[in-house]
């Protein structure tokens, strides 16, 4: 990449550049970015009726520049965040569970224990993509998670919602260019990657006695206060 190349599209930018001979500069460095012929015979002609959209196209152009992706780089990236977001979305938004926990009871038995981390621990992947398979059902034994974990899963029930939403605006943009789609695919790229860490750290979280205790301790207060 032309990093040097990158800093004059920035100095355009944030300069004023009122004279045609200004925006004529900035519709050639565009023609190096998108190649459009068309494009650049209109806006050369009548500059100042270009001036808006050029700006607004060499910022978008500087944005994925300044990340120091090419645009190929941005087509693989479509590629991979695309189908690992549409997954998510097959599995469903995560729910709860007839198995959950009601929060009447504590389980303080080595036996419930063992069972409760065993059916919670293992994350299995998909040995094509890599990509881990999220558990929808909410943990019989949430109650016993440690507050920063348990509060992963209302975390992500709400980045579920983002991650559907953004998907969809980049499936009303199937036809705009890579630079167009760019700011969404980076979003998305983002809520996944953690929205997959947070289940993971979810899912995979190993309840202690010290947990349980302290949940028991928790409720006793509870109770003797309200008698």
């Amino acid at each position: 990449m032309d990093h040097q190349f990158t800093k004059q599209i920035q100095a355009w930018l944030n300069a004023k550049h009122e004279s045609d001979a200004d925006v004529i500069k900035g519709a050639n460095m565009l023609f190096r970015l998108n190649r459009d012929r068309f494009y650049h015979a209109r806006a050369t002609r009548q500059p100042q009726a270009y001036r808006s959209n050029i700006e607004y196209e060499l910022g978008k152009f500087l944005k994925i520049r300044l990340d120091k992706m090419t645009i190929d780089e941005v087509k693989q990236m479509d590629s991979l965040v695309i189908p690992e977001a549409q997954a998510i979305i097959d599995e469903g938004a995560p729910v709860a569970t007839t198995e959950e926990t009601t929060g009447t009871t504590a389980k303080t038995t080595d036996s419930s224990e063992e069972e409760s981390n065993n059916d919670d621990a293992e994350l299995p992947s998909s040995e094509e993509d890599g990509v881990a398979v999220i558990r929808k059902g909410k943990r019989k034994d949430h109650d016993f998670l440690p507050e920063e974990v348990a509060a992963l899963w209302d975390i992500n029930t709400k980045r579920y919602k983002e991650i559907k939403s953004t998907f969809e605006t980049l499936k009303s943009m199937e036809d705009k260019e890579p630079c167009d789609r760019y700011e969404y695919l980076k979003i998305l790229s983002d809520l996944d990657k953690k929205y997959r860490a947070d289940m993971l750290a979810y899912d995979s979280y190993v309840v202690t006695r010290a947990d349980r205790d302290r949940v028991a301790k928790a409720r006793l207060a509870e109770n003797g206060n309200q008698g």
